[in-house]
């Protein structure tokens, strides 16, 4: 058995092996029984982690989304609470019951907002965790990690404005 150098990282690999232990770069090599008329295919392994990475990827999408929705969210409520605030004036209600339905609806919409949000990041960051530990190597897991964290800090900074806001 005699040794090679990798294309990718330069390390030296044994011939025989199909992959760098190291960098994980494919030999494109192809064996010297073979006749050049046939076509030869190389069959590439499966990548370990990669539906985590996408998943990770998608979900951090999405959460961002989702936060600027609940910004854009935060900036139109006062005009909805005001149309509900008059809708429950204008039906009788008392003044007092007007104003805990309120706060009811407040912290339900502010919970919901952040929870959904918060959900969306922190599994944004377990699938990208769960693909790192897993050996993937793309850069999506990177990605949705970001995106994940992102969207975690936007949630409790939009329920911070929400609830001092309203």
């Amino acid at each position: 058995m005699s040794m090679i150098y990798c294309r990718e990282c330069g390390k030296q690999i044994s011939d025989q092996a199909p992959m760098c232990p190291h960098c994980g770069a494919f030999r494109q090599t192809v064996p010297q029984n073979i006749n050049p008329a046939q076509p030869v295919y190389i069959v590439k392994p499966k990548i370990p982690g990669r539906g985590f990475s996408i998943a990770s990827l998608v979900l951090g999408i999405i959460g961002i989304y989702y936060a600027f929705y609940d910004l854009i969210f935060l900036m139109i409520y006062p005009v909805y609470f005001e149309v509900m605030e008059s809708s429950f004036r204008y039906s009788g209600y008392s003044q007092e019951v007007v104003d805990i339905s309120g706060q009811i609806i407040n912290m339900s919409v502010f919970l919901t907002m952040f929870i959904f949000t918060f959900v969306l990041g922190l599994l944004a960051v377990i699938f990208g965790n769960v693909s790192h530990n897993r050996g993937c190597r793309l850069k999506k897991k990177t990605a949705g990690i970001v995106m994940g964290v992102i969207t975690i800090v936007m949630a409790f900074i939009l329920t911070v404005i929400g609830f001092i806001t309203y």
